[in-house]
This record gives structure tokens, C-alpha cells and sequence, in this order.
């Protein structure tokens, strides 16, 4: 089973599921004990503290990742709750959405309900080559450009980078080729239930263009002065927009 932590005893409770070259180690950025939530942060396979034995089947790995989800949430007989994934997270946060009814309010912080560009799809496969050769070239290159402002941030890149070079290089090659498998969830329909966070500085954002009109424009919420790693660079405003979708 997965690794896990728990922070705070409120209810409801709220799944937070890490990016890629991350760990639950993420959210500690955040002070999320000041909200009335208990908090069930993950460590995806392979990242953190869970293992990684590979994927059965790695076009299916995001429905893979979420299935090890809720066999943690199973194990703590928790029905009812939400969940928010940053990046990767966001992905893995879909489908246990779209296979447990009973997770209601869905955040993708960072992230998007969209299906990977065919030059996003060969940079993923790339990335997996890469790896597998160098795996701490590769990640001391990934990590500073998830920064709208790296030369400010060198504590935090340093502290991911060494924690990012302990995955083992298989989980990084197969959870990004699960990344570029994935399809565009089909299963979305805009409700008051579903909301996305961006940074206003995102690159991965900007790329995406004007692709999110399915969704309530009151939804979906901006961070100023805030890349990639918006629980980093912006973390107050981040604190208070998830006050404000959790705990109403």
C-alpha cells in the first residue's frame, strides 16, 4: 500500500496528491493545519516513501495510480471527501473521481483535465529515454524551469532536487509515459464541484491557451506572481482559495 500522512482531524477530509518529482513532502510548504480539514497526503509509487514495482499496464497507469489511492482511503474507511493534485496529482485526482462517486469537490492545482499535444506526448517519451541514462542531469535541468523565478527559489530547488534524485529512474520513465497516455476526460461535466487553480506565470498554463471554457469562470482561479510551484511561490494566496473551496 502507499505511504502516506495525515495532518489535521477536521472534517470533511481531503486527499492531496502530489506533482511529478515530488512527494507529499510538498504540502508542508503550506500551513495546512490552520484549516478545519484533515488532510490524507500521498506518496504516488516510487515517490516519497512508497515503492515502485511498475505499472501492469502503463497506458492505464493513471487509472493504475488512482486504484492504489483508494485502497489507502479503503484502509482508513474514509467515504466521503475531496481531493486536490498538483500537476501529476491532478491527473491521478480525475480518475479516482471518476471511479469513487463519493469524491465530491475536485481541485486541479497546476493542472488540467486535458489530454497531452502530440509534441507534449514525444517530450514525455523523451524524458523517459533520458532518464533511464541520466537520471540527475535530467532532473537538475526539470527541476528550476517549474519556477517562474528560479534564481529566487534555490533553497526549495535544491531540497526537490535532492529529494527528486531518490525515485528510482523506472517510476520517473513509466509515470511519464502514463502522463502521455492519458485521454481527454471525457467524463467532465462542469459542476459546482469542480475547480481549477493556475498560476498566472505557468508556462504549462500559457500552453494551453484559452482551453477551459467548459468550466464555471468563478472556478476557476489565477495566482498571481506564481509559476508552476504556485504552493512555493505563492503560498498565503493558495492558502486562501482552498479555505475558501473546502471549507464552504
Amino acid at each position: 500500500m502507499l505511504a502516506y500522512k495525515i495532518i489535521g482531524s477536521g472534517k470533511p477530509s481531503c486527499v492531496l496528491i502530489h506533482g511529478f518529482l515530488e512527494s507529499s513532502e510538498m504540502w508542508d510548504a503550506l500551513s495546512l493545519d490552520l484549516l478545519e480539514i484533515s488532510f490524507i497526503c500521498i506518496d504516488l509509487p516510487g515517490h516519497g516513501s512508497s515503492s515502485f514495482n511498475g505499472f501492469t499496464n502503463v497506458e492505464k497507469g493513471m487509472e493504475e495510480l488512482a486504484f492504489a489511492v483508494i485502497e489507502v482511503l479503503d484502509s482508513l474507511n474514509i467515504h466521503d471527501f475531496n481531493i486536490v493534485g498538483h500537476s501529476l496529482g491532478g491527473y491521478v485526482a480525475l480518475e479516482v473521481k471518476r471511479i469513487r462517486k463519493n469524491c465530491k469537490k475536485l481541485v486541479l492545482l497546476n493542472s488540467n483535465y486535458l489530454e497531452d499535444s502530440p509534441a507534449k506526448i514525444l517530450d514525455r517519451k523523451r524524458i523517459a529515454s533520458i532518464v533511464k541514462k541520466s537520471k540527475s542531469l535530467f532532473i537538475q535541468k526539470a527541476i528550476p524551469s517549474l519556477f517562474s523565478n528560479p534564481s529566487s527559489q534555490k533553497n526549495e530547488i535544491s531540497r526537490m532536487t535532492s529529494s527528486a534524485l531518490t525515485i528510482p529512474s523506472d517510476a520517473i520513465a513509466c509515470t511519464s509515459l502514463a502522463m502521455a497516455s492519458r485521454k481527454k476526460w471525457t467524463s467532465l461535466e462542469p459542476t459546482k464541484d469542480f475547480y481549477m487553480i493556475q498560476g498566472s506565470l505557468d508556462h504549462m498554463r500559457a500552453n494551453r491557451g484559452n482551453k477551459f471554457q467548459l468550466l464555471d469562470k468563478n472556478h476557476v482561479f489565477k495566482i498571481d506572481n506564481a509559476g508552476h510551484m504556485s504552493h512555493i511561490e505563492n503560498p498565503s494566496e493558495l492558502m486562501r482559495l482552498l479555505k475558501l473551496i473546502l471549507e464552504c
